[in-house]
């Protein structure tokens, strides 16, 4: 999928251009000078549909973690960038839970 921020005065010709190509598309208002197009998969594009015409900052922390794997960031980038949003939205301590790596090293240190 692809997200590409434009000018309000070029939609038209956009969307003209991708539905004679047949490709999948979603535009949202960002200003009245902008608009944010999403294309590609038609999957995709239902996903993005279904959070509604809202602004990409009004995202949740869920909703701006799929819309980076489904523009193709690196996953552990994205799995940083949620955790650290929902940190900021749930403060709340979490219950610590050991990771593999922890767990492996600690058994090599046992040996």
């Amino acid at each position: 999928m692809v997200l590409h921020t434009m000018l309000a005065g070029q939609k038209d010709e956009v969307e003209k251009l991708l539905k004679k190509r047949g490709i999948c598309f979603f535009t949202q208002n960002v200003t009245l000078n902008k608009i944010n197009i999403f294309f590609g998969n038609p999957d995709c594009i239902e996903v993005i549909k279904s959070f509604g015409n809202i602004s990409l900052s009004e995202y949740s922390p869920e909703q701006d973690f799929i819309l980076g794997i489904l523009l193709g960031y690196d996953s552990d980038i994205q799995c940083k960038r949620y955790l650290s949003k929902k940190d900021k939205v749930n403060p709340y301590p979490k219950p610590y839970v050991a990771c593999q790596k922890e767990v492996l090293l600690s058994k090599s240190v046992e040996r």
